[in-house]
């Protein structure tokens, strides 16, 4: 998908330098990107 979208690109490469140890990440805000994938619950269908 990066290689077609820049923005995921441009997302993927600004979180690869982020501090990953637990107590960093427990005080990081979640952040996210819309790659336009969508996901049915198995057991509520929606």
């Amino acid at each position: 998908m990066a290689k077609e979208n820049a923005a995921i690109a441009a997302f993927i490469d600004s979180q690869k330098n982020l501090d990953k140890t637990a107590a960093s990440m427990a005080k990081l805000e979640k952040e996210g990107i819309d790659t336009g994938l969508r996901a049915i619950h198995p057991i509520t269908k929606e």
